[in-house]
């Protein structure tokens, strides 16, 4: 880095040795929760990938999302100073000079957390680690997303079900009404053409079904598949707006 102290212009952090700064940039404070990726290892004081990705979950009582992100609030005054990937990618954002020195800040927090302390026998340059790094946040957030996305597709195929059925039972009482069966409360009315869910192979599909019963009970159910189609779409709505979101 070329030494630009003189006496027109004043000394920045940018004009100390490579080494020094690079021992700054060590020191530099950490927040687990910005790196959520990782997971703290309370037995050895290291990081390392998290495996459990569900983000939330919906709160029936409390009609909302509910955050359940992982969290570690004492993880600064249980730890020794640790750089993390977060704070390694704001330096090598400030300049050309910071992005330079902070890059080679990846290969020891790769090293010493994901591969335990036990480094490569071949030398490999910083880009190599950074990118190995990059991977696991990668692997992350798709598996957020798969997690995400299932559900959501569930929920709105749920409700296609729901207001299918909701007019399939209309069209069965209107039908009962038109023959003059609404007043005999002990006929059974086949109810053709409803849905019911159905995995098939871990794919959400729509099965085809029909039922026997009487009046009182294509009232209620219909009235039941009206209420549980509005929740779905609630909820398939919400659910499309953390997939826009998480994809941003």
């Amino acid at each position: 880095m070329e030494n630009i102290f003189n006496n027109n212009m004043d000394p920045n952090i940018s004009d100390l040795p490579c080494d020094i700064l690079l021992k700054i940039f060590e020191l530099v404070s950490s927040d687990i929760k910005k790196n959520p990726f990782l997971r703290y290892n309370k037995k050895n004081g290291k990081v390392c990938p998290r495996k459990d990705y569900s983000q939330r979950f919906w709160s029936d009582q409390l009609r909302k999302y509910i955050d359940i992100t992982f969290k570690d609030d004492d993880f600064e005054s249980r730890v020794q100073p640790m750089v993390l990937p977060h704070t390694i990618s704001t330096l090598c954002l400030v300049s050309k000079d910071f992005n330079r020195i902070s890059n080679n800040l990846w290969e020891p927090f790769y090293v010493e957390n994901l591969r335990k302390g036990n480094p490569y026998k071949r030398k490999y340059i910083p880009s190599f680690y950074r990118e190995k790094v990059y991977k696991i946040i990668k692997n992350y957030y798709e598996n957020v997303l798969k997690i995400i996305e299932s559900p959501m597709n569930y929920n709105k195929i749920m409700e296609i079900i729901k207001n299918n059925n909701a007019s399939v039972y209309m069209k069965s009482l209107k039908n009962a009404v038109n023959n003059d069966d609404i007043d005999n409360e002990y006929k059974y009315h086949r109810v053709r053409g409803l849905l019911r869910y159905h995995p098939d192979g871990g794919v959400i599909q729509a099965e085809d079904v029909c039922l026997d019963m009487k009046i009182e009970h294509m009232i209620d159910y219909r009235r039941k598949a009206i209420r549980e189609a509005i929740s779905y779409s609630e909820i398939y709505e919400a659910k499309k707006k953390i997939m826009i979101i998480r994809k941003k």
